[in-house]
């Protein structure tokens, strides 16, 4: 990608170190872009899980409470 991007602005005129900057500042935008949306992924995916986790819990002291009322 960093060659494809240096000969794009080499053939508009742009000198190859400022191309080169530019290439490199484009492949860390993406590679921070891509870790940031791993990131988010995995913290959604987590949470839905402790979010199930929660409601079963609840969920089973509601029929515990429900149990106890009745026996009693």
């Amino acid at each position: 990608m960093t060659l494809l991007i240096t000969l794009l602005l080499g053939r508009l005129g742009v000198s190859r170190l400022v191309a080169g900057a530019i290439a490199w500042a484009a492949s860390a935008a993406l590679v921070s872009g891509a870790a940031f949306t791993v990131c988010e992924v995995v913290k959604h995916r987590f949470a839905e899980e402790i979010r199930a986790k929660i409601e079963k819990e609840n969920q089973d002291a509601i029929r515990k409470g429900i149990e106890c009322s009745h026996v009693s």
